[in-house]
């Protein structure tokens, strides 16, 4: 009860389900449209994680793609949410370090 743990999931390898392109979007939205670029992104299967930002963005999110092409079509429709005003991606080459969960209670240890 002490909330630390918060649930238990499969990880999925998007490449080996044919999402071989993974990229970094960052979103810039009209002030206060937080709740509006949320439920677009959240109807999107292509955006697996979407965080709200500090710094040179508003909302940074993890997208998978078949390919490059397909990646333009998922941007372009991450672009038709009206609170977006620009978007700017970065294509993920590879993992340098997994997610981690349990590697975090070492951070207790600080």
């Amino acid at each position: 009860d002490s909330g630390i743990i918060i649930g238990h999931e499969t990880q999925l390898d998007p490449a080996s389900m044919g999402f071989e392109v993974q990229a970094w979007v960052q979103l810039n939205v009209h002030q206060g449209e937080l709740d509006t670029i949320r439920t677009h992104l959240e109807r999107m299967p292509h955006v697996i994680e979407a965080f709200s930002t500090t710094g040179g963005a508003d909302v940074q999110c993890r997208v998978v793609a078949r390919s490059t092409p397909h990646l333009q079509e998922v941007l372009l429709e991450i672009s038709e949410c009206p609170a977006v005003t620009r978007t700017k991606s970065s294509v993920i080459l590879s993992s340098l370090v997994s997610h981690r969960k349990v590697q975090a209670l070492d951070l207790l240890e600080l």
